[in-house]
């Protein structure tokens, strides 16, 4: 009894762990069959690809400068502080010296005490007469030495004459030894008073020499005291402006002391910063940038004011560490004659001053060939697409210089660019050897091909979307295949007429 009651239970066991499992999965099978099985893809062939339709451009030949813009402020061209060159009261002060006024080249500003430096004039021009007074009677001096010279030279030659007969004499025994001793004796002392005059005459001459010294000295003094005079009246160096006044009339000022500051009105510079790229067409191997014209803009007032200036040279030397660019001056000759750009005779001019942020824009001539085309037509990576034989070719470029929405490329990089069509209409998918049409005028984008492309405008085939059967959706994974069957089960429902 016990085994059969085994036996009924190892059965129910196998049964409910083996059949049950599969009884379960053949009826989801056997369901999902019923529901609708999910048609076979009908493969369609892909059609050729459709080309498609572009514009293109024309490049253009650069015939004209090359024009750099960058920005900038206005500086004076020189501002100098005038100095006192003597000591003295300041005993005249022009009401011109003011911060602000504007004086004239050689216009007196300060005049200081000049007593003693018209005194000190006044003794070296004396020392200098004085000592001309003693080179004339040196002069004289010398003359009469030179007189008594030659006396004496013809005493001492009569004596020696003399001597001479008495010795004749005395070999006939008509004159003595001791009148020949004599004659002797005045010899010499006619020789000695000779080489006295002799000896004068020779002091003369370092004589002559110190007083010419001391004419020279005297005289560099009487210049300098007349140079102290001039010193005394400061004036303007150039027409300018006063920028600082650092004296009053009354006050006492020493050499060396600053009186005021003025600026050159002249002309003017602005300082302004060239990017690296723009440095290949300005650098020609030295450090000398060449003296290119310029064209300084200020907006004032909603109105555009021009001046004409030239790169006058670089502000230091190199490229600046903190912002990559090489600082620059550029020299504007006449900042007072500001003209409109809209050429208005009418309107008034305007003065370039200091502290003025203004646009500067270089014209530069080219040093290589440029072809000028559209920004918008530089593609990414530096690239043009080329139309050629109706397929995109994708061509690497250099590109100069970049400005107001136009680029200028080397022609070395690309050659025959100018007898190249680029493409100028976006194109999706873009790829090297892609089929391209020319769209005629007045064609709207995406018309004219053979068929629709789709996921874009690049040929490609289009794609399908996956169908299943009348009424049921196609098998799927994950939330698309749900999403399927559910809808599938809801109209089964409706068609039996019970409930979802």
């Amino acid at each position: 009894m016990s085994q059969q009651r085994t036996s009924n239970f190892s059965l129910a066991e196998f049964l409910l762990r083996w059949i049950a499992p599969l009884l379960v999965l053949s009826a989801a099978v056997a369901a999902v069959w019923m529901l609708g099985a999910p048609e076979k893809r009908q493969k369609k062939k892909a059609s050729a690809p459709a080309a498609v339709a572009v514009s293109v451009i024309r490049p253009e030949a650069n015939t004209g400068p090359l024009s750099l813009t960058t920005s900038g402020v206005a500086i004076p061209y020189r501002e100098v502080v005038l100095a006192a060159r003597v000591d003295g009261e300041v005993v005249e002060k022009s009401e011109s010296l003011s911060p602000g006024h504007v004086v004239q080249q050689d216009q007196l500003l300060v005049r200081i005490d000049a007593t003693d430096y018209d005194l000190q004039v006044q003794q070296w021009t004396s020392e200098v007469a004085k000592v001309g007074h003693e080179l004339t009677r040196l002069a004289i001096d010398r003359a009469n030495t030179q007189q008594l010279v030659d006396v004496g030279a013809d005493v001492v030659a009569v004596r020696k004459r003399l001597i001479g007969r008495l010795e004749k004499l005395r070999n006939v025994s008509a004159a003595s030894l001791s009148e020949q001793d004599i004659a002797e004796l005045a010899r010499l002392t006619a020789q000695q008073q000779l080489t006295v005059q002799q000896n004068a005459l020779n002091t003369f001459e370092t004589q002559q020499q110190t007083l010419n010294t001391t004419l020279e000295l005297a005289k560099l003094q009487l210049r300098q005291a007349r140079t102290n005079l001039e010193r005394t009246t400061i004036r303007a160096p150039f027409s300018g402006v006063v920028i600082a006044n650092h004296v009053e009339q009354n006050s006492y000022i020493e050499a060396g002391d600053p009186v005021a500051t003025i600026e050159d009105t002249s002309q003017i510079e602005v300082r302004a910063s060239l990017r690296r790229e723009d440095l290949a067409f300005l650098q020609g191997g030295t450090y000398e940038l060449p003296q290119v014209p310029v064209t300084v803009r200020y907006d004032h007032a909603g109105q555009l004011y021009c001046w004409s200036g030239s790169l006058s040279r670089q502000d230091g030397l190199g490229i600046d560490e903190r912002t990559r660019t090489m600082p620059v001056r550029i020299r504007v000759p006449e900042p007072t004659h500001g003209r409109p750009a809209c050429d208005d005779s009418a309107a008034p001019s305007l003065t370039l001053l200091r502290g003025m942020f203004v646009e500067v824009e270089l014209h530069c001539p080219p040093r290589q060939p440029l072809v000028r085309v559209p920004e918008s037509v530089i593609r990414p990576g530096k690239n043009l697409w080329i139309l050629r034989d109706g397929r995109l070719h994708i061509e690497p470029i250099r590109i100069a210089h970049v400005s107001d929405g136009t680029a200028l490329i080397d022609s070395d990089s690309l050659p025959d660019l100018l007898q190249q069509q680029i493409i100028s209409t976006p194109v999706s998918h873009a790829r090297e050897g892609l089929t391209v049409s020319l769209r005629e005028p007045g064609q709207k984008r995406g018309a004219g091909r053979p068929g629709k492309a789709a996921e874009g405008s690049d040929g490609d085939p289009p794609r399908e979307k996956p169908r299943g059967k009348p009424g049921g959706g196609g098998r799927g994974k994950g939330k698309g295949a749900s999403g399927g069957t559910g809808r599938n089960r809801a109209q089964r429902a409706a068609d039996e007429g019970g409930p979802s």
